[in-house]
């Protein structure tokens, strides 16, 4: 799920890309899958990674202090983009928690998956 744009007044293009470590399809949502979940900010030059489970020890402002740190050499980022951030941060947080949920997970990470495998089987004995 994306959280920003790429554009002229974005210093970087922020989502969450999935798993750090491991794929969640045919897998149990536990603790250790969801801490594993990260989130991108995806820069040409230094592209940072942070997992669930980091987000959830040192907080937002944590993260976003250490993100600070990597790109304070970037004097074209400006304090709203450190807002914007911490706004992305919440809404990655809210979405795993939200997607790690029995039913939605269970849904989107074994049903559709083994549903769709079924139906181009099908289809395929059909053409």
């Amino acid at each position: 799920m994306s959280y920003s744009r790429w554009s002229k007044d974005r210093p970087w293009y922020t989502f969450w890309s999935a798993s750090c470590s491991e794929s969640t399809h045919y897998r149990f949502p536990t603790k250790r899958l969801m801490g594993n979940q990260c989130f991108e900010i995806c820069d040409p030059e230094k592209p940072v990674y942070i997992s669930y489970k980091l987000l959830k020890e040192i907080g937002i402002k944590g993260v976003v202090k250490n993100v600070q740190m990597i790109y304070k050499d970037r004097h074209y980022i400006k304090f709203s983009d450190y807002t914007d951030l911490r706004w992305q941060l919440v809404r990655f947080m809210t979405d795993v928690e939200e997607d790690f949920k029995w039913h939605r997970f269970f849904l989107y990470e074994w049903y559709y998956p083994i549903r769709n495998k079924i139906y181009f089987f099908w289809r395929r004995l059909g053409n």
